[in-house]
């Protein structure tokens, strides 16, 4: 290869889309339709459309198999909750005024340990070379999150692991 075709490729890689734009642009977009009033059937036809370049599947649980049939349901998922809507819950914000997901996990990893029994660990997708994971708590670790912060006299600096988060609280009533 010469080095004018080894620019050219270079050149063409950097300037392709990459899946993390998309992935922006999907939830900014799938925003809008929600708001908008948009059928789910619509919602996962969008994903559908828009993540086959990339040779990722998005399954949709209402389409039917080879015979017709709707798949039998998993069973019943626990309720769960993200480091951020924790957050939002118990109304512990960040010097920037948002759900201070970073100091709510830390809270839970570093400074009660609450075990792998109450974290729920869901593959948001795969690639050939990537996972994205998320982790979900369920109400145990929320009640845990909620006397921590009690009991510790709703401190405004959480040591984690690597970082000290700084936090400010909200309340939650409104």
């Amino acid at each position: 290869m010469n080095d004018l075709t080894i620019i050219k490729n270079q050149q063409a890689a950097m300037l392709a889309p990459h899946l993390g734009e998309y992935n922006a642009a999907a939830r900014i977009i799938i925003q809008e339709m929600k708001e908008a009033g948009a059928a789910p059937e619509e919602i996962i036809g969008f994903l559908k459309g828009l993540y086959e370049p990339f040779g990722i599947p998005v399954e949709d649980e209402f389409e039917p198999d080879e015979f017709g049939f709707a798949a039998e349901p998993e069973q019943e998922q626990p309720v769960t909750y993200s480091a951020t809507q924790i957050a939002r819950m118990l109304g512990v914000y960040s010097e920037f005024d948002r759900p201070h997901a970073h100091a709510v996990s830390a809270i839970l990893n570093h400074n009660i340990n609450i075990g792998d029994e109450h974290k729920y660990v869901y593959v948001l997708f795969e690639t050939c070379d990537l996972t994205v994971y998320c982790t979900r708590y369920d109400g145990y670790a929320l009640e845990r999150v909620l006397d921590w912060v009690e009991a510790n006299g709703l401190p405004y600096a959480v040591d984690g692991r690597c970082y000290t988060y700084y936090v400010q609280y909200k309340d939650t009533a409104a």
